[in-house]
């Protein structure tokens, strides 16, 4: 299958998208307002969505709406608006934590810092990836 990110807030969290397609390259994105655009791909491929990327969300994965996550910044703890698996990675790329179905993730021993979450469903498909600030 697939599957492409969409960001609605310039790139700061990203949700999973299944376009439904399987298994084909995909060679240009345009488009033409914040709205509509086309996907142009091999063997003909020609894939238009109206509503800004959304082509099919999996109706599989628990998350079918952003995760909010909060307060960010933070100086000790994160909290998830649902329950969720989460990978926290720093920016050399060390995983720093990996923690299944939680709503809550320390931050008091990592030191200050920008870190990335990865959010993912029980599958370990990933439904969305945000940045966060440790102060």
């Amino acid at each position: 299958m697939t599957a492409d990110l969409k960001t609605s807030d310039s790139g700061n969290t990203w949700s999973y998208q299944n376009t439904g397609v399987p298994n084909k390259v995909f060679y240009s994105v345009y488009f033409t307002d914040n709205s509509t655009g086309y996907i142009v791909g091999e063997s003909g491929t020609i894939l238009k969505t109206t509503t800004g990327g959304t082509m099919g969300i999996n109706q599989h994965l628990p998350y079918n709406q952003q995760i909010i996550i909060y307060p960010n910044p933070t100086n000790s703890q994160l909290n998830f608006s649902v329950q969720t698996n989460v990978q926290l990675t720093s920016v050399t790329g060390q995983i720093v934590a990996d923690r299944k179905t939680i709503k809550t993730l320390s931050l008091s021993d990592q030191p200050t810092g920008v870190y990335f979450l990865t959010f993912t469903d029980t599958n370990g498909q990933v439904v969305q990836r945000s940045k966060i600030i440790k102060e």
